[in-house]
């Protein structure tokens, strides 16, 4: 449940967005009107996106059969970071753009490398992709991560995933996006993108997880 404050938040939040104004001025101003923590600000920065954005970003979502045959690029620490929060019992969001978020930039950005829901999360993942069943599969880490190196191997010992550590990891699958399918939930990344897969939401599907709030629908129908 959203609070009604924060649905109103939102919809400015949005028209402005939709009347050309810049992002992060946007968010301050509807921030400070309506009193938003850290968290309700985050999620409208994470899952709130002009018109035009979203139906863009809508329009590269490929189905399952797309990845079949091709190469699939992971942006793996954002997928392993949505897939976790997951697995931790975190309120998820599906966005206006269709893809879900997680929150996790409240906290820590980081993954525990000695937490078994590290793996959990690579296996998950690993089935998935296995049954989509794509030609080759890129996992791009960011070196500048103190142990993207040790989370590098892990990757390597449960899912055999080509793994490329890169020292700017986003520009790095906008390059390598024209070779097949990318997986992120960065709007960076997905503007920029011809085909895009949302792996993570694929695990949270499977697994049933209940606990996901479609923005879209409170923004349409309020409370």
């Amino acid at each position: 449940m959203i609070e009604r404050r924060v649905i109103e938040a939102a919809k400015d939040y949005k028209y402005l967005l939709n009347r050309g104004y810049n992002a992060e001025l946007s968010l301050n101003l509807v921030s400070n009107r309506y009193s938003l923590s850290k968290y309700e600000k985050l999620l409208l920065y994470r899952c709130i996106h002009s018109d035009e954005i979203a139906k863009d970003i809508r329009s590269k979502l490929v189905p399952p059969t797309e990845v079949k045959g091709n190469v699939l690029i992971i942006d793996g620490f954002n997928v392993l970071m949505t897939v976790t929060s997951m697995l931790e019992g975190d309120t998820l969001f599906l966005c206006d753009d269709g893809l879900i978020r997680d929150l996790r930039s409240l906290r820590s950005r980081g993954l525990l490398i000695e937490s078994p829901i590290l793996r959990e999360s690579l296996n998950l993942v690993n089935n998935v992709v296995n049954e989509l069943s794509p030609s080759k599969v890129v996992f791009i880490l960011d070196k500048q991560v103190s142990w993207s190196a040790v989370l590098s191997r892990m990757v390597n010992e449960v899912t055999g995933f080509d793994v490329l550590l890169s020292g700017r990891a986003d520009k790095e699958v906008i390059i390598r996006s024209t070779e097949g399918v990318i997986s992120s939930s960065d709007v960076v990344i997905l503007m920029k993108a011809p085909k895009i897969y949302d792996v993570a939401g694929h695990v949270i599907r499977v697994k049933g997880y209940s606990k996901i709030i479609d923005i879209l629908k409170y923004l349409k129908e309020g409370i």
